[in-house]
């Protein structure tokens, strides 16, 4: 399958948060919010912390990523994100992921993420099978140990009047 002609980036910015008024969707900057509860008095939250149940708002709408050694398992897909993307990647790893030519900048934004220890927002605009779309995915970071990033959550936002970016 070709997947260059379902997918044609224009524009792509990843960029950390350190406020939420960095984030432009208004999900992106209540999860943000969440998140930052959840880190107390340190810089990344435990992911134990972290209940779906707290946030059912954006369960459609988030992604939950294991960092895994020189890889990256989507624990859970978020329906939303399915149909968006239009592919399931829940119990898969990033390298399986269907569109190879997207892998790397994946790749490169996740480990920016592990590395920097810090939430990040992405922000794409695209043609996506005809259509064009501007969205924006907030990305945080959460840890097992409270060292090192062992989890990412993304969360998604595709409200077509979201953006005044041209």
């Amino acid at each position: 399958m070709d997947t260059t002609a379902m997918w044609e980036t224009l524009l792509s910015e990843v960029s950390p948060v350190r406020r939420e008024d960095e984030i432009a969707s208004p999900h992106g900057r209540r999860f943000f919010r969440y998140w930052q509860d959840l880190c107390g008095e340190g810089e990344i939250p435990p992911r134990h912390a972290f209940d779906p149940v707290d946030v059912p708002w954006i369960l459609g709408d988030l992604t939950l990523i294991e960092v895994m050694p020189g890889d990256y398992l989507f624990r859970v897909d978020g329906t939303r994100a399915v149909e968006f993307f239009a592919n399931e990647m829940t119990g898969k790893l990033l390298s399986q992921y269907p569109f190879a030519e997207r892998v790397g900048h994946m790749r490169m934004t996740y480990d920016t993420i592990v590395a920097g220890r810090g939430p990040h927002v992405w922000f794409r605009d695209a043609r996506i099978r005809g259509k064009r779309w501007r969205f924006e995915q907030l990305i945080v970071p959460f840890s097992d140990d409270g060292e090192s990033v062992t989890h990412l959550a993304v969360t998604l936002d595709t409200s077509p009047d979201l953006f005044a970016r041209a």
